[in-house]
């Protein structure tokens, strides 16, 4: 039969002060014991990880720049236990630009693949969002025929 370390005073009271400061499997180490023991006595001590300072509905903190943003600054993801990302969308940019252009041509293969096979349902939101933004996109064009007169010209010309 496997003897086990019995807790001391001591031991607790170093349980207490590093619980909140380290992981389980640190504090286990520190302490030279299982994880198991150390959840068990923490239970059994009634000892709690500080609370946030911030709503957890509303709000999270981004495991990267280790700021706390609007749950709205975190991208959707179903395996996650909160549903959201653990970086927030802006510490996230670099690595999607980079994937983007390491995975070039299988991101256009894809694109092209949905476009192919949603091509009517495409084309229906395309000129309903036309119709339904026509001003914006009068005033758009007319903008940028004003700031590239020579350049719209010369390619009427050439066409």
């Amino acid at each position: 039969m496997k003897q086990y370390k019995k807790w001391t005073q001591k031991d607790e009271i170093i349980l207490r002060k590093i619980y909140n400061k380290y992981s389980t499997k640190e504090v286990a180490i520190i302490l030279n014991r299982s994880i198991t023991a150390i959840h068990q006595k923490v239970l059994r001590l009634n000892i709690q990880k500080y609370q946030k300072d911030y709503c957890v509905d509303t709000h999270k903190k981004c495991s990267k720049c280790k700021n706390v943003k609007k749950i709205s600054e975190f991208r959707k993801d179903k395996t996650r236990p909160d549903g959201y990302q653990y970086v927030c969308k802006q510490c996230n940019i670099p690595y999607y630009k980079q994937y983007h252009i390491n995975n070039k041509n299988e991101i256009c293969k894809k694109n092209k693949q949905y476009y192919l096979a949603n091509k009517i349902l495409i084309n229906k939101k395309a000129k309903q969002y036309h119709k339904k933004n026509r001003n914006k996109n009068n005033k758009r064009t007319r903008e940028y025929y004003v700031t590239h007169k020579k350049e719209t010209r010369t390619t009427k010309r050439n066409y």
